[in-house]
């Protein structure tokens, strides 16, 4: 007995993805269709379903098979309807009536729906696909495809022209498609939705890999002619260099989208199968020149910063232990063993980054409670160390396309942070709070950022659109361009390579790792204001100094510096390995200006606040009774004298001063608060030796 249609579902190992499909079918208003079921052998109770569903399935196979196409095209074979509609597993039919309403259309060889697509994390690609006015021919197959799950296709198609090709993984019904319309076969549109389709199947994971790459280049190769590929790409690339936004009109959208492809993607579709070895090998030695040129052009025409000179130390870098289940093994080992313990992670090729509070406290808890709540920690596989004495953030290691020169051409770990703290008072990236050593008993050094985690949804589309217009104006205004090209793909629409993060007050671009601070006009006007009103280094020997020789450490030490005389001691005081500095001025205007100086220069554990504001806490939420060490100059008396009773486990002063009667006023405020609340407090005087300060 023939019926209109014939309803074909592979499945393998889906047993809540089958259900509702399942379902969809059992509920038809209309029967004149036959349900059949292709299983691959599933071993996840998939099948005990089957029995459930009995009485709606017309035919069911359970045997192993050679891939999805080669289980449809099994389905095919035993297909008696006139059309075939195929909805795997997870899809599910639009409403009770589609069956009936579908019916009378069924008259031309492809009958087109309407279907609607649903993402389970981002709903920026939730929505209805229509397709209705579109010209769909060869130049719409050329880069595009029928949605499978809502497109009607008559059996004798299949006769005739044979079924899905099975050699494809994923693109094998564009693959018909394509091979069908070469024959001028007629199409016809339903004007509303056939199908829901999930987008979590295999097919949608493996569209942004190379195995998508390479299967639809495999079909252009295969079905268009190689002047008619160079004709499409040559026109896309001039559309592409003059800017040409191509809108999409949806009734629940309006969408702009660049044409913009890469490079290598172009010339695979262009290009014969047999020939690309050798032009791959081009490419390559291509790669190498441009990043030699970068630097070379880094290195003679602006050297890479920061750049330290004899006024300062560097901010030192603090090592931590990894927890006793991780003592053993090289970093490859210990990333498998993270992964087999169910941490939530997620992987690149140079870093990996964990997030997940309970997480980092079974790696390496020596980590929590020194950062501000809510950081992540992002783990660089490279060990290549530079002389700023961090690691190169690529290496030939982990990435088989660098080399000695891209490596370099990308930059440190040092410039990574310098560049996102930047880009973080932009309000366009996160805030990257300090690069730390992780070590284990087996000799395994490597190196992570530690980091603010922006935990909202990934922004795509419009929205993602509209922030990169003012993320590339921060890059500009900065000094900071991307490696090498000046539209890299982290830059394109509209999925800009999932890098922008919805925060809780604004969205951040996540991944830095494409950036380099290029002008150095503008890095070095800014570092000036450090170079302009620094100390000398006297200053440091002959006042921190005093200190030490009474055995006062620095190391770990939460350290307050007041005044601007005082600010000038924060990159020497994180030299000396401090665990965080807190820094008040009276001039609020330009706390930005030196905020942005210090990052230039390559510090991070700090923050700044105004002594003006009514505070018991600075930025990075650490009271001021948690500090032990406090440095002064003379106009900060009266704000030390009027907060004094919030630090409660003070200890050491540093006084910078030369004048007798400011240091009697201090030690009288002291001297009065110790017979208040039992201080034991020391005080220090520093010789005050220094330029006029600039705030």
């Amino acid at each position: 007995m023939t019926v209109s249609l014939s309803i074909i579902t592979v499945c393998l190992n889906d047993k809540s993805g089958f259900e509702r499909t399942a379902k969809s079918i059992m509920q038809q208003t209309h029967h004149d269709f036959e349900w059949l079921v292709v299983d691959g052998k599933s071993t996840d109770g998939t099948t005990d379903l089957f029995e459930q569903y009995s009485e709606k399935i017309d035919h069911f196979i359970s045997e192993l098979d050679d891939g999805i196409y080669d289980a449809m095209n099994k389905g095919i074979a035993l297909a008696r309807g006139k059309y075939c509609l195929f909805l795997n597993s997870g899809d599910t039919l639009f409403d009770l009536n589609v069956v009936h309403r579908l019916c009378p259309y069924l008259v031309t060889d492809l009958v087109i729906g309407q279907m609607e697509v649903f993402h389970p994390v981002n709903t920026n690609k939730n929505g209805i696909r229509k397709f209705s006015n579109r010209k769909i021919g060869k130049r719409y197959l050329f880069d595009r495809t029928l949605p499978h799950q809502a497109t009607c296709i008559k059996k004798s198609l299949f006769d005739e022209y044979g079924g899905y090709d099975t050699s494809f993984v994923i693109a094998g019904d564009h693959d018909f498609f394509v091979r069908v319309f070469n024959k001028k076969i007629k199409i016809s549109f339903v004007p509303f939705c056939l199908s829901r389709y999930m987008l979590d199947g295999l097919s949608t994971q493996l569209k942004t890999s190379e195995l998508f790459d390479d299967e639809r280049n495999k079909i252009k190769r295969r079905h268009f002619s190689m002047a008619y590929r160079l004709w499409i790409e040559s026109k896309r690339i001039l559309e592409s260099s003059l800017k040409t936004i191509v809108t999409l009109n949806d009734s629940s959208c309006h969408k702009q989208v660049r044409m913009s492809r890469g490079v290598r993607t172009t010339l695979k579709g262009i290009v014969p199968k047999e020939v690309w070895p050798l032009l791959r090998w081009f490419d390559k030695q291509w790669i190498y020149c441009v990043y030699m040129w970068l630097w070379l052009k880094r290195k003679l025409i602006y050297p890479i910063i920061p750049i330290h000179t004899n006024c300062f130390v560097s901010q030192s870098i603090s090592s931590f232990t990894l927890s006793a289940k991780y003592q053993h093994g090289q970093l490859e080992e210990i990333l498998l063993r993270l992964k087999a313990q169910g941490m939530h992670i997620l992987e690149g090729r140079h870093s990996v980054y964990v997030h997940d509070v309970n997480d980092i406290e079974q790696f390496c808890p020596g980590l929590l409670n020194r950062y501000p709540v809510g950081f992540g920690v992002k783990i660089v596989k490279s060990q290549i160390v530079s002389t700023d004495a961090t690691p190169y953030y690529t290496s030939s290691i982990n990435a088989p396309a660098s080399t000695w020169f891209s490596m370099r051409a990308v930059g440190t770990m040092l410039e990574k942070k310098t560049v996102s703290n930047v880009l973080y008072m932009e309000d366009v990236a996160p805030r990257v709070y300090d690069i730390v050593r992780i070590i284990n008993n087996n000799g395994c050094v490597f190196y992570a950022f530690v980091v603010q985690h922006i935990s909202g949804p990934v922004l795509t589309g419009t929205p993602a659109g509209k922030f990169m217009t003012l993320f590339k104006t921060a890059l500009t205004k900065n000094g900071m361009e991307t490696i090498s090209i000046k539209e890299h793909r982290d830059l394109l629409g509209p999925e800009y390579n999932q890098n922008i993060v919805s925060g809780k007050t604004t969205a951040c671009y996540v991944d830095i790792q494409n950036f380099v601070l290029a002008d150095q006009a503008i890095v070095n006007q800014s570092k000036r204001h450090i170079w302009k009103y620094s100390f000398s280094y006297d200053l440091y020997r002959k006042s921190f100094n005093l200190l030490e020789k009474h055995n006062v450490p620095l190391k770990d030490q939460n350290i307050l510096l007041i005044g601007s005389f005082s600010a000038g001691l924060l990159p020497y005081v994180l030299g000396r390995e401090a665990w965080w500095c807190s820094v008040g001025l009276h001039n609020k205007k330009l706390l930005p200006e030196y905020e942005k100086s210090l990052y230039l220069y390559g510090l991070s554990r700090f923050d700044l606040f105004c002594m003006d504001d009514d505070m018991h806490q600075n930025n990075n939420g650490i009271s001021f009774s948690k500090y032990r060490i406090i440095c002064l100059d003379d106009k900060s008396l009266p704000w030390f004298e009027e907060n004094m009773s919030k630090f409660s486990e003070l200890a050491h002063i540093l006084f910078l001063s030369e004048r007798d009667d400011s240091l009697k006023v201090l030690q009288h405020i002291v001297e009065v608060s110790t017979l208040e609340g039992g201080k034991n407090i020391k005080i220090f005087h520093g010789e005050r030796v220094y330029k006029e300060p600039f705030c």
